[in-house]
């Protein structure tokens, strides 16, 4: 294709086409089809040959594909004919064995094919494009630099945003606001400010609970630019009289954080980062109060592949980008989380996150 990181990335999924012995693929998954295309409508399929790459939109997109990806042999779908009509048109000849991305097609789909391509064996694929897209190119790593760098300047914009009594919602809106106007293209996710005791609920999400003096308080937040996010949490004390308990979790996360970036460099077993974090927080006695994943991949979507977890089967490689979110949460009392986005180097970590870790904001 024009751009050399799509024709880069065509012709990488065509030799794993080789490998698994399939014919072709369909792509449905919207990130991965902006992946191999540059197409970034809301709707289409692609379709990866070993000698054809072709999408299928419908009158929407016609124009804005022909922008974005004017490479790409166009099929154009129409009201009176869905997808799986126009793909018994096209495929008969392209080869009896496709691919299929099962964790993004419905059984009514599925079906639906089987109906009406008969003659295709169809193969379901799982991460068939997001292994992929776990190691980045420089142009995608600049994206996400670019998107941290924005969410960086939120959390260092705080001291003009926080007010004590101010809601938990309205200091998402400022941050999101911030964030906008700061060159943001939309929010990575759901900005998510916790106070208080809702500090002890990982996913809780800003509400009206107001931010009181002298209480726990952690946010979470990321940018998305030019399609790449970015991923962060700070936990502070807010206000002046730190408690010791605080101050003593608030540095344990730290430090767990600390050593398990420590140990990142290409070639480590994700699910060893994740161990020596959890060990630290064990060893502490809070176990059982770290209840998720200690990172995880962050791209195009902002979860996706490498995990960093005790289940993951992953080998740490050059040029992926990953957060590391160590989190203490205890029901009654709060919560403490502190997550960097980092980029694995040759030679180590390049840290993507630079917002101070402050124990307190007054």
């Amino acid at each position: 294709m024009s751009d050399s990181p799509f024709r880069d990335r065509l012709a990488y999924l065509r030799r794993k086409l080789d490998e698994t012995d399939l014919d072709g693929v369909v792509i449905s998954q919207p990130e991965n089809r902006f992946y191999l295309s540059g197409f970034s409508g809301s709707s289409g399929l692609l379709l990866i040959t070993k000698n054809r790459a072709a999408i299928f939109v419908d009158g929407r997109y016609w124009e804005q594909v022909g922008q974005e990806s004017p490479d790409l042999e166009l099929i154009r779908q129409t009201r009176t004919e869905p997808y799986a009509d126009q793909l018994a048109k096209v495929l008969p000849g392209l080869g009896r064995t496709l691919g299929f991305e099962a964790a993004h097609i419905t059984v009514a789909q599925q079906e639906d094919w089987l109906q009406k391509v008969p003659g295709v064996e169809w193969q379901p694929t799982r991460q068939f494009v997001e292994t992929l897209r776990e190691v980045k190119d420089e142009s995608e790593i600049q994206r996400i630099r670019t998107a941290a760098r924005i969410t960086d300047g939120a959390v260092r914009s705080l001291a003009s945003l926080l007010e004590p009594g101010m809601m938990e919602d309205t200091l998402s809106w400022r941050l999101e606001r911030w964030m906008r106007e700061n060159g943001a293209e939309e929010m990575a996710f759901g900005v998510s400010v916790s106070s208080g005791l809702n500090t002890s609920k990982p996913h809780a999400h800003g509400g009206k609970c107001p931010l009181a003096n002298n209480e726990p308080v952690w946010i979470d937040l990321g940018a998305k630019k030019d399609h790449y996010c970015s991923d962060m949490t700070r936990a502070f004390w807010f206000g002046d009289a730190v408690t010791e308990r605080y101050r003593a979790v608030w540095e344990l996360v730290r430090q767990a954080q600390e050593e398990s970036i420590a140990a990142i460099r290409p070639g480590v077993a994700a699910a060893e980062v994740d161990r020596i974090a959890r060990s630290r927080i064990e060893e502490a006695g809070y176990g059982y109060a770290f209840s998720h994943a200690l990172g995880h991949g962050v791209g195009l979507e902002i979860h996706e592949s490498p995990s960093i977890s005790p289940l993951s089967q992953s080998v740490l490689t050059a040029g992926m980008v990953i957060t590391i979110e160590p989190g203490i949460y205890l029901p009654g009392w709060g919560g403490v989380r502190i997550e960097d986005l980092l980029l694995i180097r040759e030679d180590g970590v390049e840290l993507l996150s630079h917002a101070e870790k402050r124990l307190a904001w007054e």
